[in-house]
């Protein structure tokens, strides 16, 4: 009778204790991730800033050299051509609001999800729009490099 008491208990404990394995996994798995995070999230305002301002010493040190950036009408960019288009006033950003950002890591790799309210001068055309977009971030010898950008109209 006492064995089987004792093994009912560590049964028990053994259950709770995964049962906090599993609540608290998640939980400590984002501590671990958050330095990450906010690195990203800094390169996302230096993305933002430097877009506002026309930097284009900030935007080659974010841009990978093969970034892909695709835009909502469906234009795709390499980063020669992006930049150029910006230092140009072909796309010249007037506000970019982060409405939302989602940042998932995946070891060298953070993808963001990021909806935003923006002004911007496209050819000469003023237009204001609300967009969803996808960010992919890879990390090369120790700095995060924007090697993808897709967006796509939300409004």
């Amino acid at each position: 009778m006492r064995k089987s008491l004792l093994t009912y208990r560590n049964h028990g404990l053994l259950a709770i204790g995964c049962t906090m394995l599993l609540m608290f996994g998640g939980y400590a798995q984002r501590l671990v991730n958050e330095p990450m995070v906010l690195e990203i999230e800094q390169r996302m305002q230096a993305w933002r800033v430097a877009l506002l301002s026309q930097d284009s010493f900030a935007l080659e040190s974010l841009l990978s050299e093969d970034v892909t950036y695709g835009h909502t009408n469906a234009m795709m960019q390499t980063k020669q051509a992006f930049i150029r288009s910006v230092m140009r006033g072909e796309q010249a950003y007037k506000k970019i609001d982060f409405v939302s950002m989602n940042t998932r890591l995946y070891e060298n790799t953070a993808l963001v999800n990021v909806q935003s309210n923006v002004s911007l001068i496209y050819n000469g055309k003023e237009m204001t729009l609300g967009m969803d977009a996808l960010f992919v971030w890879y990390k090369q010898n120790g700095r995060w490099k924007l090697v993808a950008r897709q967006s796509v109209k939300n409004s």
